[in-house]
């Protein structure tokens, strides 16, 4: 067998040679020597025409084409078949995946890696983008981190831009400073539809988060499903959530308790207008529209009416109803208010994100919202004054009161006291017996100390739950006593 070792090597090498001079081999073959090193500039080039025309150096290019029309560009790793083809000058660059970086002539420190990632790229630099077709219209947008199939897609000039997940910024071209994680993160406007191409500095996380309107600065959405309300906001959860809970360090920093949350206050909708559709008539048809965000519902507007609407609504004989936008609304409920045909119901007949609705004959259910005007706001009136009435600073109830107001028995105004909780409570002049009920945790109700201005014990007694302590006693005709109370336990 070993003397027909050799004859077998030359026959090969003598067969490549012959190959390479009369090319008998079939063109998908492609010998034409496919390893080839530059000692000299520290290259090395793998694959039909590699690094075919470089003079730059510490460059590694495997695949076909790879690095093509390199001249200058240094210290580049392009991996995959036609991988940084274009790049002429661009330097420290890291392509892997079919055609990722194809585009690329002169930027730099970019990082693509995937089939089609940054395949437009051209002078765009220290960017990375991780994930089929991933920044794949990127031109010259620098400073951005795009993974995942799809991501920042159509990305061009923007910036700083960070977007994790498919599709997450896919519509984005040349907005900025943004960060969406999420599928489809970022993608839309509130439609669903209308893309989203130039938000800037904003943050949207979860799946499908949108952004209210075109062109919006410093919005910030989280939640599955949300849409922003607009520039300069912070939206949390879509409409099924069903509570927010904030924490934040005590005053004192030793404690955690509820933080403050500001609720957005929508606007209430302006009438519509009914346009009746179909034969009219005489009959009196009236609409009512409420708009709603994440966290409720609006008041409802004022009503408009027609006239002229046919006696039984159907759908060809409806009646047409349009209103203008609420900034921040989400969507919007549309209340049958006066019904002068068939049917006869009046309430809740639809809710639509639009801004027109066509009723045609719709079971109404429940009423509109109204405000019940009856009881007392605050302590005593209606509308109590600074310096008469508690408020809330900062997580804290801040008591403003100046002078005991004319209260009813069984009120208390607290003082509050540090965060011991201690405090008194007044009574008015004149009432004949009292019972004040102070809420105490039930480890620490022994630790209570009481006395009062009244003569007489006053024992507590705990409440059923043993969470709570009730205090008895008589106020004195004619004046003004107070009941004081501390528990050391707190």
């Amino acid at each position: 067998m070993k003397k027909y070792k050799g004859r077998i090597i030359l026959v090969s090498v003598l067969l490549v040679i012959t190959c390479l001079l009369t090319n008998s081999i079939a063109s998908e073959w492609e010998i034409v020597l496919p390893l080839r090193v530059d000692v000299a500039r520290l290259g090395t080039f793998v694959g039909f025409q590699a690094g075919n025309v470089n003079a730059g150096s510490s460059n590694s290019f495997i695949g076909h084409q790879a690095g093509l029309n390199n001249t200058i560009g240094h210290s580049n790793t392009f991996t995959g078949v036609n991988t940084g083809f274009l790049n002429t000058t661009g330097s420290s660059n890291t392509f892997t995946g079919r055609d990722a970086g194809s585009s690329n002539t002169a930027g730099s420190n970019n990082t693509f890696t995937g089939m089609n990632a940054g395949f437009f790229n051209t002078t765009g630099s220290s960017n990375t983008f991780t994930g089929v077709n991933t920044g794949f219209f990127n031109t010259t947008g620098s400073s951005n981190t795009f993974t995942g199939r799809d991501a920042g897609g159509n990305n061009t000039t923007g910036f700083n831009n960070t977007f994790t997940g498919k599709n997450a910024g896919f519509a984005n071209t040349t907005g900025h400073n943004n960060v969406f994680t999420g599928v489809s993160a970022g993608r839309f406007l509130a439609d669903g539809l209308t893309a989203n191409i130039n938000s800037n500095n904003s943050v949207f996380i979860g799946n499908d988060t949108r952004a209210s309107a075109a062109n919006n600065i410093n919005e910030i959405v989280i939640g599955a499903n949300t849409i922003g309300h607009g520039s300069n906001t912070v939206t949390l959860g879509n409409p099924s959530i069903v509570r927010t809970v904030m924490y934040r360090p005590d005053i004192t920093g030793t404690t955690r308790g509820l933080g403050g949350a500001q609720i957005l206050s929508l606007a209430v909708p302006v009438a519509p207008t009914v346009t009746p559709v179909g034969f009219t008539g005489t009959t009196t048809w009236g609409y009512r529209i409420t708009a709603r965000s994440s966290v409720g519902e609006t008041l409802a507007s004022t009503e408009g009416r027609i006239t002229t609407g046919n006696a039984t609504l159907s759908t060809t004989n409806f009646n047409r109803i349009t209103w203008s936008a609420v900034p921040g609304a989400i969507d919007y409920r549309i209340y049958r208010t006066t019904a002068g045909g068939t049917p006869t119901t009046t309430g809740l007949i639809g809710t639509t994100p639009g801004l027109t609705f066509d009723d045609t004959g719709f079971a109404a259910t429940v009423a509109v919202p109204t405000v019940d005007t009856s009881g007392s706001v605050g302590i005593g009136t209606a509308t109590p004054a600074v310096g008469n009435r508690l408020e809330v600073h900062d997580g804290h109830i801040v008591n403003t009161m100046t002078t005991p107001p004319g209260v009813t028995c069984n009120v208390g105004i607290p003082t509050i006291i540090g965060t011991d909780m201690g405090g008194a409570i007044t009574v008015p002049a004149g009432a004949s017996s009292c019972t004040i009920t102070f809420t105490i945790p039930w480890n620490q109700i022994y630790g209570c100390v009481v006395s009062s201005s009244v003569s007489g014990a006053h024992p507590f007694v705990p409440a059923l739950s043993n969470t709570s302590a009730t205090f008895n006693f008589t106020a004195t005709a004619g004046a003004v006593t107070a009941l004081y109370y501390h528990c050391s336990g707190r």
